[in-house]
C-alpha cells in the first residue's frame, strides 16, 4: 500500500474526465449490445461472434474501471498496473471496432430510411447500430487517452518518488 502523504501521481481534471467518457461510453455500450442481444435470442437468432467479443470487453472495462476507482479512491493506484489494464483493454476495443465495422460495413455507409430498410424497425435499427459503433469509437479514443494519462503518471511517480526521498534526507 501506497504511503497516504505521497500526492496522487494523477492529473485530477484529465483523469476524471477521461474516465467519465470511458464509463458513459461503455455503460451505452453495453445497454446497447445487452438489447440486441435479449432480441437475437428470443427470435431464436444466434449471437454472432462480433456481439460477444464486444460484450466481453464491456465487461472487462467496467471491472478495471470500478477496479481502478476504488485503488484510486485509496489513493494506491498504481500507474503501471492502470496502464498495463488500459492497453489490454484499447486492444479489446480495437478488435471489437474491427469486427464490428467489417460486419457492419454495408450499413456504416447508408442513410437509415424506409427505402433502404423496409420498416420502420429497420430504420431503427440501423440507427441503433450506428449509435452502438459511435460509442465504440469514443470508448476505444478515451481509452487510448487514458494510457496516455497513465504514461505522464507513471513518469510523474518516479519524480514524485525521488522528491520523497529527498525529502525524508532533509528530514533527518
Amino acid at each position: 500500500m501506497r504511503n497516504r502523504n505521497i500526492p496522487s501521481p494523477y492529473r485530477p481534471g484529465a483523469f476524471h474526465f477521461t474516465r467519465a467518457f470511458i464509463w458513459l461510453s461503455t455503460l451505452i455500450v453495453t445497454g446497447i449490445m445487452i438489447y440486441f442481444v435479449v432480441h437475437l435470442h428470443s427470435d431464436g437468432f444466434k449471437v454472432p461472434y462480433a456481439f460477444l467479443i464486444i460484450l466481453i470487453t464491456c465487461l472487462l472495462t467496467l471491472i478495471n474501471l470500478l477496479l481502478t476507482t476504488l485503488l484510486f479512491a485509496r489513493n494506491s493506484l498504481r500507474p503501471i498496473f492502470s496502464l498495463s489494464a488500459n492497453v489490454i483493454l484499447l486492444i479489446l476495443w480495437i478488435i471489437s471496432l474491427a469486427f464490428l465495422g467489417y460486419s457492419m460495413r454495408g450499413t456504416l455507409m447508408t442513410s437509415c430510411n424506409v427505402d433502404s430498410w423496409g420498416t420502420s424497425t429497420g430504420v431503427m435499427v440501423c440507427r441503433v447500430y450506428k449509435t452502438l459503433f459511435s460509442f465504440i469509437v469514443v470508448a476505444a479514443v478515451f481509452t487510448f487517452v487514458h494510457t496516455i494519462i497513465d504514461g505522464v503518471a507513471k513518469k510523474d511517480q518516479r519524480n514524485l518518488a525521488v522528491l520523497a526521498a529527498y525529502d525524508s534526507m532533509n528530514n533527518n
